[in-house]
């Protein structure tokens, strides 16, 4: 399969986002927040869980910590994985679902918010119009991503049972496309694509998508807005074969 990332430049640009990050992650906190409210309601305690997520946060000690798409973990080792904001620049996206639930005990959780397709898709038309507008092309600058219609279907693939996937839209706005991107930045959430453009991009560009932009998706007062939809993922694994599995259960009830 050919790579979307450029794994070495996700790392990159996380790392260089983390001395600030504490000023760029309103995101960032709802997703936590959204990751919480869903344990809320699950009756369970998890005593091995594995955090999957790109900057280093404030977790409970029975956490352990990883970002990488290389799940270290031993199989049926952990009770619970949550991922957060990480799936969505994962270039075998199976492939990792695949590795969770082989790290997952039997009748284990997976919990993954991450950003869905309609994100920044405010940003991805400005550009598209400028580099056509300018240069009659376009290159890629921002990464395709998952539709919440494709990814239950991608957690049955992985093995898991009773998946569930939802979104929520959230807005944000801005007072100009700089002021936007340079959040885009302090979040570590920048072209990490494999076939991105190298060379230096003028200050050209940025002004005519401005002027899309501000055309296109300003609100009343004027202000940029940009689209995050947050795709929410719930699934288990099954049980041993001799037992009835977590869906036998409901079904029974």
């Amino acid at each position: 399969m050919q790579p979307i990332f450029d794994p070495e430049l996700v790392q990159k640009h996380y790392a260089r986002a983390a001395g600030t990050f504490k000023q760029h992650d309103v995101l960032w906190k709802l997703m936590c927040e959204r990751i919480n409210e869903r344990l809320a309601e699950i009756t369970r305690t998890f005593p091995n869980t594995l955090l999957l997520a790109p900057i280093p946060a404030d977790v409970p000690h029975n956490f352990f910590y990883n970002n990488a798409e290389v799940i270290n973990a031993a199989e049926q080792s952990l009770d619970a994985i949550l991922s957060i904001n990480a799936l969505h620049t994962v270039n075998d996206v199976v492939g990792s679902l695949i590795q969770m639930r082989n790290a997952l005990k039997q009748d284990g959780l997976l919990l993954a918010i991450f950003p869905g397709g309609e994100t920044l898709h405010e940003l991805r038309a400005a550009l598209a119009h400028a580099e056509t507008t300018i240069s009659g092309g376009i290159s890629p600058r921002i990464a395709p991503l998952i539709d919440v219609r494709d990814a239950g279907n991608l957690l049955q693939r992985a093995g898991f049972v009773l998946p569930v996937a939802d979104s929520e839209t959230i807005t944000l706005t801005y007072a100009n496309i700089f002021e936007l991107m340079h959040d885009l930045r302090g979040m570590g959430q920048t072209n990490a694509l494999k076939e991105r453009r190298n060379s230096f991009t003028g200050m050209e560009l940025f002004i005519v998508a401005e002027e899309y932009y501000r055309e296109k998706f300003a609100d009343e007062e004027g202000r940029l807005k940009m689209t995050v939809e947050l795709i929410t993922l719930t699934a288990w694994t099954p049980n041993s074969p001799q037992e009835p599995t977590r869906w036998e259960r409901l079904q029974g009830a």
